[in-house]
């Protein structure tokens, strides 16, 4: 029996700070210098529907480079400013232009683990500060929380998949959450280490909340409220949709990483997800003292969390009958939520609900390509297959596809040198 699928792809088509830091312990960067290139580094927005104000941005771009050997490590940002934005004159977006957080992402530890590969815990916070009260003091900005915060490493790799035009490497970040091309073109054209012939880059998310029970990946945003975070305890203090909160403690995960050669050397981008949640100073609805989130509409579009297993499998060499089934949990604010109705207490002339009617419209799970190369002739869908999924997309109780693939090509396993299974 062919025992494990080691080369498999999954493609989800949804519509759609800093300083030079090495060490030991837990890093507290210095204030860097720059260089023309690194100072230049682009303002990364992706595109959204006209009058949307609705965005995915990079939070903050470094190079991290671990000695393999004695586990000391460099950790320098490619967006180097010492600019400190006037708090009443800037929107989240200056966070994602320039850094002026000195402290908002930070390794905490480098170790080994008993498989030999390489723990890279890393901490994350929001740059700006906790929200004590409304309205709110200076430096404190109600209307800045974000979401759906990653963590990619922009990493070279060489498996790929023609027939879904994705390039990548599997085995670099051991525990990744998922893969994503967001800005991946955008980094490409940059040259030098920033470019690299993968089109897809392992992620773990910065901003999960602790979903337990049904409903706590909502947390306490409420779509009848005006605010959608009610007002004043849910903007003071948000949970749910993966936000990260203004003056949010650091979020600590680890990144388990393949080492090879005599270092580990990657680039690692920060990504959140946010939407222009008030216009101007005041107490006002829409003001800055008085937000409105619209949720998923400020949610990344894309699935936030996807899940494989293999199970039933009985593939076996060169028979093209045998079959195994690749279970597909899929994790998707907007596919969860976005068949919520607008709140009828907004004026429908506002351009922050017609973009979340029109994001709503546009997003969701459409189509699910599993992609094994020499194994199954052609790719399997969950179109063609006529497929019904099971579950709502949200963490707790995720959609789920059952899709059933075949040994089209009469594939045999051939052990590698560490006698792991693999298709050729």
């Amino acid at each position: 029996m062919i025992r494990s699928i080691t080369t498999l792809l999954l493609v989800l088509l949804v519509t759609m700070v800093t300083a030079c830091s090495s060490g030991g312990g837990p890093l507290t960067p210095d204030e860097p210098g720059g260089t023309a290139s690194s100072s230049q580094f682009p303002f990364y927005l992706s595109p959204s529907p006209d009058g949307a104000k609705i965005a995915t941005g990079a939070l903050g771009v470094y190079q991290i480079t671990i000695n393999n050997d004695n586990l000391s490590y460099d950790m320098v940002p490619v967006r180097r400013s010492s600019f400190v934005p006037n708090e009443y004159e800037t929107d989240i977006t200056v966070a994602l232009t320039s850094t002026f957080c000195s402290d908002c992402f930070i390794i905490k530890s480098v170790s080994l683990n008993a498989d030999e590969n390489i723990v890279l815990t890393v901490g994350a916070k929001h740059p700006f500060e906790q929200i004590t009260q409304l309205p709110a003091p200076k430096p404190q900005r109600p209307d800045l929380h974000i979401f759906d915060v990653q963590g990619i490493a922009i990493v070279e790799g060489a498996t790929s998949f023609p027939r879904s035009s994705i390039t990548l490497n599997p085995d670099f970040v051991k525990n990744a959450d998922g893969f994503t091309t967001v800005f991946d073109a955008e980094m490409d054209a940059l040259g030098g280490a920033f470019t690299t012939a993968a089109n897809a880059h392992p992620f773990k998310i910065l901003s999960k909340g602790d979903y337990v029970n049904p409903g706590d990946d909502i947390g306490n945003y409420d779509p009848s409220s005006l605010n959608g975070y009610p007002n004043p305890a849910g903007i003071m203090d948000p949970s749910g949709f993966n936000v990260m909160k203004c003056g949010s403690d650091y979020f600590t995960t680890d990144y388990e990483l393949k080492s090879v050669g005599a270092t580990t050397s990657f680039i690692f981008m920060i990504t959140c997800s946010f939407g222009q949640s008030a216009k101007g100073i005041g107490t006002d609805l829409q003001k800055r003292d008085n937000p409105v989130y619209l949720l998923p509409a400020f949610s990344k579009p894309e699935a936030w969390l996807v899940d494989v297993e293999i199970e039933n499998n009985n593939l076996a060499d060169n028979d093209n009958t045998s079959t195994a089934d690749v279970v597909v949990r899929v994790a998707d604010w907007q596919d969860a939520y976005g068949s919520t109705p607008a709140n009828p207490a907004f004026d429908p002339a506002v351009d922050l609900v017609a973009a979340r009617n029109t994001l709503i419209l546009a997003s969701g799970i459409n189509n699910i390509e599993v992609d094994i190369p020499l194994l199954n002739l052609p790719v399997d869908d969950t179109t063609t297959l006529g497929i019904i999924p099971t579950g709502d997309a949200t963490y707790l109780i995720p959609r789920t596809y059952r899709i059933p693939v075949n040994n089209d090509a009469f594939a045999s396993e051939i052990p590698d040198p560490n006698n792991a299974p693999q298709f050729w």
